[in-house]
């Protein structure tokens, strides 16, 4: 199934969602409040999922964040219907942590790993002391140390759970790089400022 018609999917089970059990963050049962983190998420909804739930009537209304906790505290304060920005592991720990009680309607494809720079072409280039921009909360920087290690940048204590690494976990770093974190919604932008960004 292709990416757009998952996204199709998604807005039929939004859809179903609605009509079950949506607190709506207006007084227009007909229009869907949709909260969105930086990243590719609000070009999906506006370009796929949008249009499905026009075609059923719906008005969509897409309400941009600039970090990863917003959404959710929005979705759980009732002034946003849905949100589209995170993978499971960050979800279900988010709402662990805030005692949130929301629902995970449907998984849609999530935005692969990526490694950015302004200053290089190749991971070759790296040199001892480049600084790679990490992401600051739990989750996603667990999953990009996984990436940094499956590119084959660093390693990871054997006995640590992957989904809950740290930079204390690295038991090899060959080269020499030194990580700082920034928020999972900016650190695309530190590319410049810094040297690289993964995840």
């Amino acid at each position: 199934m292709g990416l757009r018609q998952s996204l199709r999917v998604a807005a039929g089970a939004l859809l179903l969602a609605c009509g079950l059990q949506f607190a709506h963050a207006n007084s227009d049962p007909q229009t869907i409040v949709f909260g969105v983190a930086p990243g590719p998420y609000g070009d999906m909804v506006k370009q796929a999922i949008a249009p499905t739930l026009k075609e059923k009537g719906y008005k969509v209304v897409v309400r941009e964040f600039s970090d990863y906790v917003q959404p959710n505290m929005a979705l759980s304060n009732g002034s946003i219907d849905a949100n589209l920005f995170q993978h499971t592991l960050y979800f279900e720990k988010f709402t662990a942590d805030k005692g949130l009680k929301l629902t995970k309607l449907i998984v849609v494809p999530t935005a692969g790993m990526g490694f950015y720079s302004r200053k290089i072409n190749s991971l070759d280039e790296l040199k001892k002391g480049d600084i790679i921009t990490l992401s600051n909360d739990p989750t996603n920087l667990a999953r990009g140390l996984r990436f940094l290690q499956s590119i084959g940048l660093i390693t990871i204590k054997d006995n640590i759970d992957p989904t809950k690494a740290s930079e204390r976990d690295i038991a090899s770093n060959p080269k020499g790089l030194v990580f700082k974190r920034a928020g999972s919604g900016t650190a695309a932008a530190h590319a410049g400022w810094r040297d690289r960004r993964a995840g």
